[in-house]
């Protein structure tokens, strides 16, 4: 449902929940139409140009209950103890100060700002400058409040006369820092500068200290502030760093740790537990990570064509050191032109009341860098160990922010330009979709998604008569395997009237798409892994499908095909394969894909060691994957037989056999093809001599054997 009607641009930047579960949100705009009400701070946009708006929603996330127009760039919120709105983010011309600011002029290029407004959006309370000379700038999650009410924020400055309370680094050139406001905004209690290429994301750490996180890199590196660093794992091109620094004036942290492989760090987002414990997640492209073992993934994924994958880990809040730490297999999007050193785009994370988190992030890119994958929202144990639920967001794209109440996430994101809206996107894959427009250019949305089910976890998928990792096809049987992906209790597609076999059985949904992008940009991103393929059996652990008739068109893109399964509206990780046009298999007689072939002998008995055929007659295989027929199948069942555009080559004992037939039979699915096969005469005889079959240079599996008389 589309609950914010407004043309144009929106983007949303920042997300939290206030103590009465409605979450804040935050965001750019250009729209000149937001659904503001008269009685807030700003119901009327700017006079040109990009402005900032400010939204409260309700906790099942279907109503405004109120939104306003900001001045500047917004790009962090918060909340405090009054439920209040606190902002951070850049100052535009002429931004609305109040009289009791700390900072009431501009003094460089760029200021940032902070501003505090009233509960109901209706009154600005306060709002303040804060920079210098030169230009200051914030990324992530800016802003946090303190117990005590005082305001945390953090970012970069080059300016030289930033203001600070206590002697730090001087700026030469971009250099972090870290600052402290009273409550009224009219203070400052604490502001520090120090070498760091960002400080992207500020925490109350209770007891009025401040966890601040960013990126060190060696020549901008932390340790050229602080001596106490520590350093967990390889130094490399840039590294994520924690700090942690008590309310007084002074500039020196109780710990920093530096954390990373010997390449490249991004950090998305800091929180903590009810215990103080710290988590961090972002993106790394080093595999040697420091990870420990018992995790969720202790081991580098190898499956993103970038070689990056996320990260979580958690920390101790009295000394910085790694409790545990696991890797993802999420796409981190890092390292992104245009964007700050190690920047992560696509990461962000919260604990839930439970003690348990979740992380959500991108699952793969395409060869330009543009996600194709849906965001994968990952609910997990607070130890690292194990998941507990999952969810995609497939419609919100480029998502960046969230909040969370009960074991609900709100995240918020920008939908892909020109994808239109999802044909079911109010209720699919346990997440619900709501759009802060109507489908125009860009429109920022949330979406809520219910994280209590584990979801189904697709390991493999592999060509059902060789058992081989499958290529896909038209025409062909696939395997699938993982765990959870179908019901405890076996069911069997069964054709309708028309030879139509199922595409939705007991809750499972198998689907298909393009794994790759064709072209380059946002505004043709596919819509990818919706297409429904035909179910014969479905399991826990395996599900049985076809990829249709060998005259589908489903499987006819380039590159590679992506498969997912849908378990009771949740979706599983992608598995990609190669698109060919063949992939043959050969049935085995006991199903394991080697020995014994299912084969029938000329006199209608099964073929085997205590019955061989007898050169010259002919034998009846069953296999799958053989390619293009000579006419179209209307069903999923064939109905009469069909020959295959171009006969498979045969061979017996690696002699060339005649193919008196191949092709489609009458009741089977139509991606199951019987070849009839003469022996040859000069085959020798035995339980167990070997046959093949190509088709189009694809050979089937090796090991597959007859008995011959």
């Amino acid at each position: 449902m589309s609950f914010l009607a407004a043309n144009n641009f929106k983007y949303v930047t920042a997300v939290t929940t206030d103590g009465l579960g409605n979450f804040v949100i935050a965001g750019t705009t250009d729209a000149t139409n937001l659904q503001t009400s008269p009685t807030v701070f700003r119901p009327n946009p700017p006079e040109q140009g990009t402005s900032s708006f400010v939204m409260k929603v309700s906790p099942d996330g279907t109503r405004i209950l109120w939104a306003t127009y900001f001045p500047g760039f917004v790009r962090g919120v918060a909340v405090d103890s009054n439920n209040n709105v606190v902002v951070s983010g850049v100052a535009s011309t002429g931004f609305p100060v109040t009289p009791n600011a700390y900072q009431r002029t501009a003094k460089g290029r760029n200021d940032m700002f902070v501003a505090k407004l009233s509960s109901d959006g209706s009154t600005l309370l306060f709002a303040t400058l804060l920079g210098g000379s030169g230009a200051e700038d914030i990324q992530g999650h800016p802003i946090a409040v303190s117990a005590d009410g005082s305001i945390l924020t953090c970012g970069t400055t080059d300016s030289t006369d930033f203001p600070v309370t206590a002697p730090g680094t001087q700026p030469s050139a971009t250099t972090a820092f870290f600052a402290r406001l009273s409550a009224d905004g009219s203070q400052l209690l604490q502001s520090i500068t120090y070498n760091a290429d960002g400080c992207s994301v500020v925490l109350d750490a209770g007891g009025g200290a401040a966890v601040i996180a960013g990126v060190s890199t060696p020549t901008n590196s932390i340790s050229k502030s602080f001596s106490a660093t520590q350093v967990q794992g390889p130094a490399g091109n840039s590294d994520v760093y924690v700090a942690k620094f008590p309310p007084a004036p002074s500039a020196t942290p109780s710990f920093v740790t530096v954390i990373g492989g010997t390449m490249q760090e991004g950090l998305g987002d800091l929180f903590r537990d009810s215990n103080g414990n710290l988590f961090i997640v972002g993106g790394t492209f080093s595999q040697d990570f420091p990870v420990t073992s018992g995790t969720f993934r202790p081991v580098f994924s190898q499956t993103h064509g970038a070689k990056e994958d996320t990260f979580v880990t958690k920390l101790s809040p009295i000394d910085g050191k790694i409790i545990a730490s696991t890797f993802l297999d999420l796409f981190a999007n890092i390292g992104v032109p245009s964007f700050p050193v190690g920047t992560s785009l696509s990461n962000t994370g919260t604990v839930l009341p439970t003690g348990n988190i979740v992380v959500i992030g991108p699952h793969d890119v395409d060869p330009y860098g543009n996600t194709i994958y849906p965001a994968a929202i990952v609910h997990l144990s607070g130890d690292l160990t194990h998941r507990i639920g999952l969810a995609y967001s497939d419609v919100v794209e480029a998502v960046s922010v969230g909040a969370f109440r009960g074991t609900t996430w709100v995240n918020g994101g920008i939908r892909s330009a020109g994808a239109g809206p999802h044909p079911n996107f109010d209720d699919v894959d346990g997440v619900h979709y709501y759009f802060l427009g109507q489908g125009d250019y860009a429109d920022a949305g949330i979406a809520v998604a219910d994280l209590s089910q584990p979801g189904p976890e697709l390991l493999s998928v592999t060509n059902a008569a060789s058992g081989a990792p499958a290529t896909y096809a038209n025409g062909l049987l696939l395997s699938l395997y993982g765990t959870g992906i179908g019901p405890v209790q076996p069911s069997s597609g069964v054709a309708d009237a028309s030879g139509r076999l199922p595409t939705a059985l007991s809750q499972t949904v198998v689907m298909v798409g393009p794994g790759f992008h064709s072209g380059e940009g946002s505004a043709d991103l596919p819509n990818i892994v919706k297409t429904a393929i035909p179910l014969l059996f479905v399991g826990t652990s395996q599900v049985n499908v076809t990829t249709g008739p060998p005259s589908s068109t489903i499987g006819t893109a380039q590159g590679n095909m992506a498969v997912m399964i849908r378990r009771q509206g949740v979706l599983s990780r992608p598995v990609q394969m190669s698109v060919s046009n063949g992939a043959p298999g050969i049935f085995s007689l006991d199903g394991s894909g080697t020995g014994q072939a299912a084969a029938i002998n000329q006199d209608g008995t099964i073929n085997g060691p205590t019955n061989p055929a007898a050169k010259g007659s002919f034998i009846s295989l069953f296999a799958t994957g053989l390619g293009a027929v000579t006419s179209g199948v209307a069903g999923d069942i064939a109905s009469n037989a069909v020959p295959v555009a171009q006969n498979p080559i045969v061979t017996i004992a690696n002699i060339s056999a005649q193919v008196q037939y191949a092709g489609l039979a009458p009741t089977l699915v139509s991606s199951g093809y019987q070849v009839n096969v003469v022996i040859p005469g000069n085959a020798p005889t035995g339980p167990s001599v070997s046959l093949q079959l190509s088709v189009g240079g694809d050979s089937s599996q090796a090991g597959i054997t007859i008995a011959i008389k």
